[in-house]
């Protein structure tokens, strides 16, 4: 990534993990302190780059509201250091998508239909059109 924003092939960055940070059991804190780190990072190496991060966590016993990587994107995001993207956790709500979700046809196939709202607005000249809605 950072070759690729050193040679100005990126016009805008947009974000989609959580999976991991769930996993390993990263607090809030931890979660957001790795995003900054990350968004910085690459603004030094591209200024002004142009940020969208999607609310992603993973199934677990905790709701998704409660994960602390969606707490971490939310303040993210509230702090206009980037700009929102899609909730990409409803696909994980579809009955039957076990694996479907991230990897799986329909599953990649949705995941398009969620970010193209943020994409044809960033491309169309309205970048952040699109707010949180946590």
């Amino acid at each position: 990534m950072a070759k690729a924003l050193a040679a100005r092939r990126f016009r805008a960055v947009f974000w989609h993990q959580g999976e991991s940070d769930i996993i390993y059991g990263f607090s809030e804190a931890r979660s957001l302190a790795n995003m900054e780190a990350l968004v910085a990072a690459s603004r030094q190496i591209q200024p002004g780059i142009p940020w969208f991060v999607a609310r992603n966590s993973l199934k677990t016993a905790t709701p998704y509201a409660e994960q602390p990587v969606r707490k971490a994107q939310a303040s993210l995001i509230a702090s206009g250091q980037v700009c929102a993207g899609p909730d990409t956790d409803v696909i994980r709500e579809h009955p039957g998508w076990t694996g479907e979700a991230d990897f799986g046809g329909k599953g990649v196939t949705r995941h398009g239909e969620l970010w193209f709202p943020y994409v044809d607005a960033y491309l169309s000249g309205q970048a952040c059109a699109h707010r949180s809605q946590e």
